[in-house]
């Protein structure tokens, strides 16, 4: 507790002494402080709980006065508490300051820093105890990382390998670690204390002075480079790190610094160096191309490296990607080779690439790469040769073997390699599926062979004996029996095989299974004996539907052309007797006698729809190419009448295709879905739209109008003969309209088909290939 917060307490304590009067004063300065106020009786119950003691702990004062602390205790710390009230109430002393741990309301943890005051009554006894509490979570953490921050920098100062020192600002020792004592030769880290760095380890003086520049310049020095004298004499090549140390006025008061002694990479850079001399003679007259280069950017190359891509001095290149020598389909993976093998300092190794000369032509490249120290950098030397052919020739005699060794291992016929005495060398995957005997099992085996038929054997002697004046037959056909016992019929071809003398040494066998083959091919011939038959029931009965269609259609013809004359009578008499009789017939016989007549009209017209169903299939009339426009034109014009009796508005949109049809068919067609559109229309102002869309293999035309609609159950029944959907009385016709369209579109191999709501007009669709 501070006195600040000390005096506090005590004050209040006396201001109950004079009746509380600057109590609230005083409680609104500890709350201002942050800190919670807690007093306790002689108990150990709580009499007071200010809002500081809320905001730690999270609890009102109506839930704790009257109550212990225990439930913002942990287990472990009541201990701590309890002894803390007791030595407060039996000696009256005031204890500081003591660190614990809390539990606040909602279960987190946390530290506080508790100050224990004694309560003294009237007559100066202690009454009771108060509580000054304040939150000190943060601070604790914060704490305890600088310690672990210390503990680490104390680690790695004195473990590191380095040296790492503090100095004063004149340079002398203030600190240093064991590495130090060690690098320098002093006995311990007493003997270097007040050593002064400038004016006894310095071997140039003007180090000094570039240091301190350095530090002016830049706020500190980094892998500045410097020569220092151990204690017995010696000189150490060092690399030093430094950083001042400020005090509050930003005013240097000592440096602190890690020094490296690289002494043996000095020297070693040195007979580097002298290497380096050494052997430049010797790459730049190499054979081989030779190039030096970091990270990927070439720093020296021999003649022979310029000659190799085709460039006329060895500096052409110099400060260039080596990428520009590589193929466009390898320069990262290269490039990228270079830099891995430079910077990672790798043991020496082989690669190849596609390279490009200066002339753009392209060669095989091998290089052999090591690493190397170059100018003081890590660098990568390499050797280049053309291996162009060299390359090819491996490549075709590789590409050989793949292809000999993937016919043996993957041809989809058995093979059998044996000697001149039939003794079996080699065989191949297929001769193992074929006969289940494995190439293990197959080698060494002389003749007669396992998977020869015995009735078979005499054949094949036969068949290997012609061999003595031929070297190659062909196409034996025979049978092989597996280790299954089950039969295969194969097709062999026996080749005679020569050394480069000509002279005979092996022969090759090549078996074809062909039992597929046989089945298939007495399948398909049972096949073609069973469809010939087929073949010539189905053109008998063909035969006989033409004929029968035939006599159906005469009989069609005939009947309705012969129905017509009867009827023609009828409508003549029916007409003189309606001209030179109404008197005599009177109201209701004329009546009759226009009922009769309409009759025979309705039965001439479905007569005459019925001949012109009958003809489609008679007509002889070619397809040839049509402008449709003028066909609709013509269709217009045939019904211009009706068009104007009915106020029919008739849109045809263009423009309109030439397509190849029967002419006198589609003008049947267009006749019969306007007529319909017309009929079918309860509209004032009935409109018709004639369209067409091209679709990519068909001609889509549409007839439109805003007629009564369709129901959609009787799209397919209105192309039905005969099929009407309303009286005569209502809506004139036969029936056949329809249908006629239908077998039209049909000839010509289209399709037709109805959209179309009731009430709402439709649309006949129907399309005509091209």
């Amino acid at each position: 507790m501070s006195k600040k917060q000390y005096a506090v307490v005590k004050l209040k304590q006396g201001t109950k002494k004079k009746g509380g009067t600057c109590l609230p004063v005083l409680e609104g300065l500890i709350r201002d402080l942050g800190v919670g106020l807690v007093t306790f009786d002689k108990r150990g119950r709580v009499t007071s709980w200010n809002r500081g003691a809320e905001r730690i702990y999270g609890y009102k004062a109506k839930e704790v006065i009257g109550m212990s602390l225990r439930m913002t205790i942990p287990k472990e710390g009541l201990k701590k508490w309890r002894d803390g009230l007791k030595s407060v109430s039996s000696s009256g002393k005031v204890i500081h300051e003591v660190e614990v741990q809390g539990i606040k309301r909602d279960g987190t943890r946390i530290w506080v820093a508790a100050t224990f005051s004694p309560i003294h009554g009237d007559k100066n006894e202690i009454n009771g105890a108060a509580l000054m509490i304040r939150d000190i979570t943060h601070e604790k953490g914060l704490r305890e990382q600088l310690e672990q921050s210390e503990r680490r920098y104390r680690e790695l100062f004195q473990t590191s390998k380095d040296v790492v020192f503090i100095t004063s600002v004149d340079g002398t020792f203030i600190d240093v670690n064991q590495a130090g004592v060690e690098a320098f030769g002093f006995k311990d880290k007493s003997e270097m204390m007040g050593v002064s760095i400038p004016n006894t380890l310095y071997v140039d003086a003007e180090d000094r002075k570039r240091f301190h520049k350095k530090i002016a310049r830049n706020g500190y020095a980094v892998d500045y480079e410097l020569r220092l004298r151990k204690k017995n004499g010696e000189i150490m090549d060092a690399v030093e790190t430094s950083t001042p140390i400020r005090n509050d006025r930003g005013e240097i008061v000592a440096y602190r610094g890690i020094l490296r002694d690289v002494t043996e990479g000095k020297a070693l850079e040195r007979q580097l160096k002298e290497s380096e001399e050494k052997y430049r003679s010797l790459i730049d007259s190499s054979p081989d191309g030779a190039a030096v280069t970091h990270e990927g950017k070439i720093l020296y190359t021999n003649r022979a490296f310029a000659k190799l891509y085709s460039y006329q001095k060895e500096t052409d290149l110099l400060n260039r990607s080596i990428s520009e020598i590589v193929s466009e389909e390898q320069k990262d993976e290269v490039l990228n080779w270079f830099r891995q093998h430079g910077r990672d300092q790798r043991p020496p190794s082989r690669y190849e690439f596609a390279g490009v000369r200066g002339d753009k032509k392209k060669i095989n490249v091998e290089v052999y790469g090591s690493p190397v120290l170059y100018d003081g950098k890590a660098c990568l030397l390499t050797f280049h040769r053309d291996i162009t052919e060299r390359r090819l020739l491996h490549e075709e005699l590789g590409e050989a073997e793949r292809i000999v060794s993937d016919i043996l291992a993957t041809m989809g016929d058995a093979l059998v390699i044996t000697d001149l005495h039939g003794k079996v060398l080699q065989v191949n995957r297929e001769f193992e599926r074929m006969t289940g005997y494995s190439r293990r099992e197959a080698f060494g085996v002389e003749f007669p062979y396992p998977w020869l038929l015995e009735e078979e054997m005499s054949r094949f002697v036969l068949w290997i004996s012609e061999l003595r004046t031929k070297s190659f037959l062909h196409d034996f056909d025979m049978n092989w029996v597996t280790k299954g016992k089950k039969r295969i019929a194969v097709s062999l071809n026996t080749t005679l095989l020569r050394n480069t003398r000509g002279e005979p040494i092996a022969m090759l066998n090549i078996a074809r299974d062909i039992s597929e083959r046989k089945r298939l091919a007495e399948e398909l011939e049972a096949r073609s004996r069973q469809i010939e038959h087929l073949y010539k029931e189905t053109l008998a009965k063909s035969l006989e539907i033409e004929r029968r269609n035939k006599e159906l259609d005469d009989f069609t013809y005939v009947v309705s052309h012969d129905l017509k004359e009867p009827l023609v009578t009828i409508e003549g008499y029916g007409k003189i007797l309606h001209s030179d009789f109404q008197k005599e017939l009177g109201t209701t016989g004329v009546d009759y006698l226009k009922s009769m007549i309409n009759s025979a009209n309705r039965m001439k017209a479905f007569i005459d729809d019925l001949l012109a169903l009958t003809r489609l299939s008679r007509v002889t009339e070619s397809f040839r190419s049509i402008q449709i426009g003028k066909v609709i034109e013509e269709v217009k014009s045939d019904l211009e009448f009706r068009l104007r009796e009915k106020n029919v508005h008739l849109v045809i949109q263009e423009p309109m295709p030439t397509i190849t049809c029967n002419e006198s068919q589609l003008k049947l067609v267009f006749r019969n879905l306007i007529s319909n559109a017309i009929k079918f229309n309860d509209k004032p102002v009935p409109k018709i739209v004639i369209g067409y869309a091209e679709e990519p293999r068909d001609h889509r035309f549409f007839v439109q109008d805003n007629g009564i609609g369709i129901e959609p159950q009787y799209f397919e029944k209105i192309f039905g003969i005969f099929q009407r959907l309303h009286r005569s009385e209502d809506y004139g016709g036969t029936g056949v309209g329809l249908t006629i369209v239908q077998k039209i579109i049909d000839l010509h191999q289209g399709r037709i088909w109805v959209e179309s709501k009731a009430g709402e007009g439709a649309t006949f669709f129907f399309t005509l290939p091209k």
